[in-house]
């Protein structure tokens, strides 16, 4: 008996269709990253596919043979009910400057992994792993602007994160609660060099991740959960960074959105409906600014468009 269409991976069902498909193979893919991860991004959110679609052109440029690893620590269903279901694969629609709409399969993503070591404990001993590992440069977020936010009034913190503080790293509960002990793990293994970047629109966002994690390490600290020390490693900048990025949009973008999917056919719109993967919608021209600062090295997204740049330039741009 033939498979039905609906029973079919996602990847086999954009085979007869116009969407471009990855120039490598995905499983080796996943072997030349299992042993030396370089990148972990935390969101199983549309935000995610910017960094997988920084590495897949990478990848076809034969500039790493590195995948990128995802994390969710919050929206578990996320990565059961739609990463996985569509083989950690996403779509990325490209608006060019003839007006044509690029499609492609973006197939980078390696490895989706749920941090919460109550409930998917492997899943924790996995990401321990890579935190531990000096072979990691970078892990990046697209979490929301407002998970930056960890004080109440007075500049106490959230009861959420007041109850983190008060346990052990490894029963947190909050998202940057979870990644401040994975940091932890780093600083235990050999205080090892990482930048930590922030893909979210909203000002400052570097700084904005450094003050929420390091306030939190210091409160381990003061409480004795973790080594003295912990805090200041988080904060010292050529060990760990927290570079500020920008993704510069057009001022139509919303309308450029609704218009891309709109052209599309309708029998992919129904697809992308049925799937809902993650999906990045960009212009040709979409810019990416990044603040130059990983200790720990880089890929280099420079050929793939990024615009390296220092704080001051990136401010300007705000």
């Amino acid at each position: 008996m033939m498979p039905s269409k609906n029973n079919l991976s996602f990847s086999e069902q954009l085979q007869n269709t116009d969407f471009l498909h990855p120039e490598f193979e995905k499983e080796k893919l996943i072997f030349s990253t299992s042993g030396t991860p370089g990148w972990i991004h935390f969101g199983a959110n549309d935000g995610c596919m910017l960094p997988a679609f920084l590495i897949q052109n990478l990848i076809e440029k034969n500039e790493t043979d590195c995948g990128l690893l995802l994390a969710e620590a919050r929206h578990f269903s996320f990565i059961d009910n739609i990463i996985e279901k569509l083989d950690n694969n996403g779509i990325c629609l490209t608006k060019k400057t003839d007006s044509h709409i690029e499609k492609k399969v973006i197939s980078s993503v390696v490895e989706s992994l749920k941090a919460d070591i109550s409930l998917f404990p492997k899943d924790w001993d996995r990401l321990v792993h890579v935190f531990r590992n000096p072979s990691l440069q970078i892990v990046s977020f697209s979490l929301g602007s407002n998970s930056y936010s960890i004080y109440g009034t007075g500049n106490k913190l959230i009861s959420c994160y007041e109850k983190d503080c008060g346990n052990e790293p490894d029963k947190a509960h909050t998202e940057l609660g979870k990644i401040t002990a994975l940091c932890y793990e780093r600083f235990l293994a050999g205080e090892y060099p990482l930048a930590m970047v922030s893909f979210d629109d909203c000002p400052k966002n570097g700084s904005r991740l450094n003050e929420a994690v390091v306030r939190i390490a210091r409160e381990w600290e003061e409480r004795g959960k973790v080594f003295t020390g912990f805090s200041g490693w988080l904060n010292e900048p050529e060990i760990i960074a927290f570079p500020w990025t920008k993704i510069k949009k057009t001022n139509d973008d919303e309308l450029c959105r609704s218009a891309l999917i709109d052209a599309l056919p309708e029998d992919v719109i129904k697809m992308l409906e049925n799937n809902k993967p993650p999906l990045l919608i960009r212009d040709e021209n979409l810019k990416i600014y990044i603040e130059d600062d990983f200790p720990n090295g880089r890929l280099p997204m420079e050929k793939v468009g990024v615009v390296f740049s220092s704080r001051d330039e990136i401010v300007s741009i705000l």
